[in-house]
């Protein structure tokens, strides 16, 4: 695998808003599993659905690795410091959200999702869970 810094891909289009999602991948028992999260009823976008750790971009974030990395650890506890980043896929443009979104592909250690203690911030996330 090539190592990606979390520094190297330009992903905003220009006048844009610009979010990440983080797919992180894990081996659990032997088969590949994605996390997911639910999110929080409560919200005013999108409340309930299911959707990958992620959000918009800040001002310190210095690449859409880093947006991703930093709003799944919001979202969920996850530290960022087992997270491995596989590939940062191509940005596509939400055109109903005048808005920029760069799918990042991560992978944890064997079984971390059945072992880590994740953290949920209830405001955001009702439930993370994985398939």
């Amino acid at each position: 695998l090539k190592e990606i810094s979390v520094g190297d891909h330009p992903y905003k289009f220009e006048g844009e808003k610009s979010a990440s999602v983080l797919i992180v991948l894990c081996k659990e028992a032997g088969e590949w599993q994605v996390m997911l999260n639910k999110r929080s009823e409560e919200l005013r976008r999108h409340p309930g659905q299911v959707c990958f750790p992620g959000g918009m971009r800040e001002e310190g974030d210095r690449s859409a690795a880093d947006t991703a990395l930093r709003e799944c650890e919001e979202e969920t506890g996850l530290d960022r410091n087992i997270v491995q980043i596989i590939s940062v896929l191509p940005t596509v443009k939400v055109y109903q959200k005048q808005m920029s979104l760069t799918p990042v592909v991560a992978m944890v250690p064997p079984d971390t999702f059945s072992t880590y203690s994740f953290t949920k911030n209830s405001s955001e996330v009702a439930a993370i869970f994985h398939a």
